[in-house]
Parts: structure tokens; sequence; C-alpha cells
């Protein structure tokens, strides 16, 4: 029973947990990057991106701009073979 209860505490922590974003990079030429990534199984790249989407937005409010993507890529996770990713290149420009 402990044995049991053990298991499906680490399959529920494992599931939702060990998520990160990164801070705004500079990355030259008036652009900036964000990244992300997701360890949980069935994690979706695309729900990374949305959390970018929305942290490169409001570091562009914070400086008075308006939010522009430049590129974007995401990866989902594959079982043994990676985690969950997404990358984001943006720029912030006046109003």
């Amino acid at each position: 029973m402990i044995r049991t209860l053990t298991t499906f505490s680490l399959m529920l922590l494992l599931l939702t947990t060990c998520s990160s974003i990164s801070e705004v990079v500079p990355a030259g030429s008036g652009k900036y990057m964000l990244s992300g990534t997701n360890l949980a199984i069935g994690a979706s790249g695309s729900q990374i991106k949305t959390d970018l989407y929305k942290k490169a937005s409001d570091y562009c409010k914070e400086q008075g701009k308006i939010f522009e993507p430049v590129d974007s890529s995401s990866v989902d996770y594959r079982a043994f073979r990676g985690t969950a990713n997404a990358e984001l290149e943006f720029s912030c420009v006046s109003k």
C-alpha cells in the first residue's frame, strides 16, 4: 500500500512540476529572446510558447511599448527523447 502511494505521488509530481522560463535576454538589433522547458510527461511546447508570449508582452508593456513577435519554435515532450521546450524572439516597438 505504501509503495503504491509513493509511486502514485512520484508520478503526480512528474506530471505537474519541472517547468521553467528564462529571463528576457537581449539578442541585438533591438530584439530579445525567451526560452522555456517543461519536464513533465506529455507537456506541450505550445503551452510553453503561450507562457513566453505572455512574459514578452508584459516585458514590453513595462517599457511602454508594444510586443511584436519575430520568430518562435516549440517541441512537445517525447518519451525517452526530450523535454517539451519553446523559444521566442521578439521586439518591443513604440506605440
